[in-house]
This record gives C-alpha cells, sequence and structure tokens, in this order.
C-alpha cells in the first residue's frame, strides 16, 4: 500500500483500506475474474488488480456501476430471496443510486491515485473516523441506509454525493465479501482524506442544510 491517505486511514481506524478507480472503457490484458463488487473490495485488501465489470454475475452491482438493463433481474430475485412485495422492492431499487455512465473496470488496491478509499472497519473506528471527519467538515453526517445492494450502492453514493458513507452490507455481501460480524463498510473520497491529513477546515465553505454536490467524477459522467 503506497497510498497516503489509505495509510492515514489505516492508522485511524486499525484496519485495511483499499483505493479505487473507475473507467468508463474496458479492455484490460491482466484481470481477475470476481463475480461480485463487495468480493473484490475484499480480495484487494491483500493485493491490487484490475477488475471489468464484464465478469460480474451481480445484478446489484451492475445497476449500482451504471448498467441499468439489470434492474429486472434484480428485483426478481430479491423478490424470490426474502419474498417481499414486488413493487416495494422496484421503488427501492428506483431510488438506489448509480452511476450516470456505466463503469467498464474497476482498479483496487493499493494504487496512488484513487478516486475512492473503502474499508471494513468496526463500529468503534466508524466514530473515530467520523469524529476526524467532523473536525474537518464541521457537521453531523446525514446518509441514507439500505440492506439491499448495500456496498455497491455505497460506493457510487460516496462517489455521487462527495460524501463519507458507511454501510451494514446486505446478507450477500456480507457473506461473499467476508464482512465479520461487528464490521461494517465505510468510503470516502480521496480528496476529502486529504484535507482530513491537512487539518483544512471546510465548516466556512460548507452549506449544511443540503446534501454535497457532485464530484468531478459524477460529473464527468452526464
Amino acid at each position: 500500500m503506497d497510498c497516503a491517505e489509505l495509510i492515514y486511514l489505516e492508522t485511524i481506524t486499525g484496519a485495511p483500506w483499499t483505493g479505487m478507480r473507475f473507467a468508463n472503457h474496458g479492455g484490460c490484458p491482466e484481470h481477475k475474474k470476481i463475480g461480485t463488487l463487495c468480493e473484490a473490495i475484499a480480495l484487494s485488501f491483500k493485493a491490487g488488480f484490475n477488475l471489468l465489470t464484464s465478469d460480474l454475475d451481480c445484478p446489484g452491482a451492475l445497476r449500482c456501476l451504471g448498467f441499468k438493463q439489470n434492474e429486472e433481474k434484480m428485483a426478481a430475485h430479491i423478490i424470490k430471496e426474502t419474498g417481499a412485495d414486488a413493487e416495494c422492492i422496484r421503488n427501492i431499487i428506483e431510488r438506489s443510486p448509480h452511476m450516470e455512465k456505466a463503469v467498464y473496470k474497476v482498479n483496487l488496491g493499493g494504487t496512488d491515485k484513487p478516486e475512492l478509499c473503502a474499508g471494513y472497519i468496526s463500529s468503534e473506528a466508524g466514530m473515530k473516523l467520523l469524529r476526524q471527519w467532523q473536525m474537518t467538515y464541521g457537521t453531523g453526517l446525514a446518509t441514507e441506509l439500505s440492506s439491499f445492494m448495500a456496498i455497491c450502492s455505497a460506493v457510487v453514493a460516496a462517489c455521487k454525493n462527495n460524501a463519507l458513507v458507511f454501510s451494514m452490507g446486505c446478507p450477500e455481501s456480507r457473506k461473499r465479501g467476508g464482512i465479520a460480524p461487528g464490521q461494517l463498510f465505510a468510503a470516502i473520497p480521496c480528496t476529502m482524506v486529504t484535507n482530513m491529513m491537512e487539518g483544512k477546515s471546510s465548516c466556512r465553505h460548507m452549506n449544511t442544510s443540503v446534501r454535497p454536490a457532485g464530484t468531478a467524477l459524477s460529473n464527468s459522467r452526464k
């Protein structure tokens, strides 16, 4: 791990973190064939690699990464697994964040220029991270939690809203992603971590009555 932001987050939380970069083009001679984004994140704590979204078999991750044609397949799977009302599930899916432009490749690991930092941390570590974030940005954290498409939607929400995002995961992501009991998922844009490291107070520049604006990442996809 050679990224200062990842080292900083590991120091605060006592847990490994990984960097993520997103590309709107495919093609990569060396990549790992992994079925879910949560599993890829877990594996990248040990070594970095490229992930092609064409290898994903998780309809939730594909939808969040901008492939909305998977919505009906995903809805059918969730309805079958949970027995929930079909209209309710479709409403949840519709309200879940997604990339405006499809992501075809994700670089994960100790990259020196990540767009996003992601980690599996304890609740106590989450409190410490939130405190550091609040000392920089001077406000409480407004966040939404979901038990559907939980990790992948948290990744997208952190990118699009330029915000620290926590997630408790969904049953599949906790199992396939190896999230231990007592752990939760956290994602934060690298630029926000840089501000925290440098002790730059952003309190005067934040309008706490609204959600943060989209990042350059999300704006570039429109």
